[in-house]
């Protein structure tokens, strides 16, 4: 009794966690809109159209599955944002060239609801991104192009189309829509390991997030369904560039925040437009045509300047990485993949390098990595077999006493690190060489240290 206890405890718990973030994607995705669409003249639904809502949802609390997900305060909370964004997605709607194309995204509103609260910059689970929360194994089969500078998933035309044809690919796949809910929220991998640990098509156990997702389509098209759009849009105009434009140089010469140009525009990770790298145009506030036309010269040529002040902090960056790296013709390159209680110091002291080193060659702020992380070591052609031989000869040291207690004088020699000095002496640890020594892992051959030690 007190194990199913614990269960619900946890399932409910689940239901909570599942719940907070749904509420929070919506919250981004309304904030997002801010600047676009005022809230303080979105329509809200009449007298008739919330009795009507009262009731369906009346009907809908009788089914077990839903009110697992939704009780009587997450309605409260999460309807008046799908509301709103039942009239955002209305909006948008209107500006589709055919009426088959508006039955298309009416069909699949939910999804961009639950994924993002139609947001493209939403990052569901941190594998789904844009609009519809396409992983990017599907929307580059479908043709989206994603790098470190932009992602066509943020684009609202090419996600929309390429989500039609991915979900088309998974009704071929599956007849049932919890298969392709539990698809478009997992994987087509997920749906055939449950296929295969149940071995059969049809299970009543989907997962948490599938079930979600299938109670919130049956509360959000009932509310999308009353709603009407909204009645003010601000109108933009895309330009076909040329070359890449500085989002900073842009904004302050049409007198906008630099954040209103990049919601317009959120293809773009980064901080310029860059034409080469897709096919998505540049978007401006209409209202802004004429400014960006006769200043367009001195735009670009801010945003050379900009460039070219990026560029040269990211020369600074290479050469200050330069200075770190030996002549490659006395020495090798390895490239090492951390281990599970790999640590910099321990790294650093088997390749007989410095642990500042480690961080210049491979661009590390701090000391913190991680298993599976590979690094660039650039080491003497035979490090190893001289550390070695070190280890196995005892230091030759005079051992001095003081008030203080004993220690010994250690002369550092070519390719010692505080690691592999202190592995040389039992029992003491290159932190406690610093603290004796008052410097930190910089050190040099012919340096002359301290280190405490015991013995007779």
């Amino acid at each position: 009794m007190r194990t199913f206890g614990l269960f619900c405890l946890f399932f409910c718990l689940t239901i909570f966690v599942n719940a907070q973030h749904l509420e929070g994607r919506m919250d981004g995705g309304i904030e997002y809109w801010k600047s676009i669409f005022p809230t303080n003249k979105a329509k809200h639904l009449t007298d008739h159209q919330q009795k009507k809502m009262a009731t369906y949802i009346g009907k809908l609390q009788e089914d077990s599955s839903f009110q697992a997900h939704f009780n009587d305060k997450r309605i409260a909370q999460i309807l008046p944002k799908i509301v709103l964004i039942s009239q955002i997605i209305k909006t948008q709607r209107m500006t589709f060239p055919d009426k088959a194309a508006q039955a298309q995204l009416d069909s699949v509103a939910y999804y961009s609801a639950f994924f993002s609260g139609f947001s493209p910059l939403t990052n569901y689970n941190k594998q789904k991104v844009g609009w519809w929360g396409l992983p990017q194994f599907a929307a580059s089969k479908q043709g989206l192009f994603i790098d470190y500078y932009a992602d066509e998933r943020r684009d609202f035309w090419l996600s929309f189309e390429a989500f039609i044809r991915y979900q088309s690919q998974l009704s071929n796949l599956y007849s049932s829509p919890e298969f392709r809910s539990l698809a478009m929220v997992g994987s087509p991998m997920l749906v055939h390991k449950k296929e295969q640990q149940h071995n059969t098509k049809e299970f009543d156990h989907l997962d948490n997030e599938a079930e979600e997702l299938q109670a919130f389509k049956l509360l959000f098209n009932f509310t999308y369904n009353l709603c009407e759009p909204i009645f003010y849009i601000q109108a933009y105009q895309p330009i076909d560039l040329s070359q890449p434009i500085s989002f900073d140089s842009l904004a302050a010469s049409l007198s906008l925040e630099k954040k209103h140009l990049q919601f317009l525009n959120p293809v773009w990770k980064g901080d310029f437009y860059s034409p080469a790298k897709g096919s998505v145009p540049l978007i401006i506030p209409m209202d802004k045509l004429d400014v960006f036309l006769e200043n367009e010269i001195k735009i670009f040529e801010k945003s050379i300047l900009h460039a070219n002040v990026l560029a040269e902090k990211k020369t600074k960056q290479l050469e200050k990485i330069k200075k770190q790296v030996p002549d490659l013709s006395k020495t090798s390159v390895h490239k090492y993949r951390v281990r599970s209680g790999d640590n910099l110091g321990s790294i650093a002291g088997r390749y007989g390098v410095k642990v500042s080193q480690l961080r210049a060659w491979n661009d590390l702020r701090g000391d913190n990595i991680y298993a599976g992380q590979k690094l660039t070591i650039y080491t003497g052609k035979k490090p190893q077999k001289a550390l070695i031989a070190e280890k196995r000869s005892a230091p030759q040291n005079t051992v001095t006493t003081t008030k203080h207690g004993r220690y010994v004088e250690y002369t550092i020699s070519e390719g010692d690190t505080l690691w592999s000095i202190s592995k040389k002496f039992p029992g003491v640890t290159a932190d406690e060489i610093m603290e004796l020594n008052d410097i930190d892992d910089n050190i040099k051959p012919g340096q002359l240290i301290k280190i405490k030690t015991v013995g007779k």
